[in-house]
């Protein structure tokens, strides 16, 4: 009896050896598949921060071209009044040239020719320049 017994104990050993490899080989791939999930788990925190960082800096990005669109918009806008005001204000003064020349004619052609002196009128005026 002692020789079945020694024959049965060695190969309950042998089972419970193979049985405990076998349970570390099974914990040894579940921890390297927690492992790496865990790496996948951090890099899709990592990605979904700097998408949402990609997404702030965009958007400020586009926020800022629309202010400056407004600006140039705005200042377009101001450039074109005062290009108008300009405009009308070189017709009014051409328009009071026009008006100024007329009313000197007009003087002119009133007054009795021997009120101008042809002698007066003829002579050079004196440049009075400083050079």
């Amino acid at each position: 009896m002692d020789k079945v017994e020694q024959r049965k104990k060695p190969q309950w050993q042998f089972r419970l050896r193979s049985l405990l490899f076998v349970m570390l080989l099974v914990a040894a791939y579940f921890a390297g598949w927690s492992a790496a999930m865990s790496r996948v788990a951090h890099v899709e925190v990592e990605l979904k921060k700097q998408m949402e960082k990609a997404l702030k800096a965009e958007q400020q990005a586009r926020m800022q071209a629309l202010r400056q669109v407004s600006l140039a918009e705005r200042n377009a806008a101001i450039a074109s009044r005062q290009l108008q005001k300009s405009r009308m204000e070189v017709i009014r003064s051409d328009a009071t040239f026009k008006t100024m020349t007329e009313r000197v004619v007009e003087v002119v052609r009133k007054l009795p020719p021997e009120s101008i002196d042809s002698a007066e009128a003829s002579k050079p005026v004196p440049d009075t320049r400083v050079y």
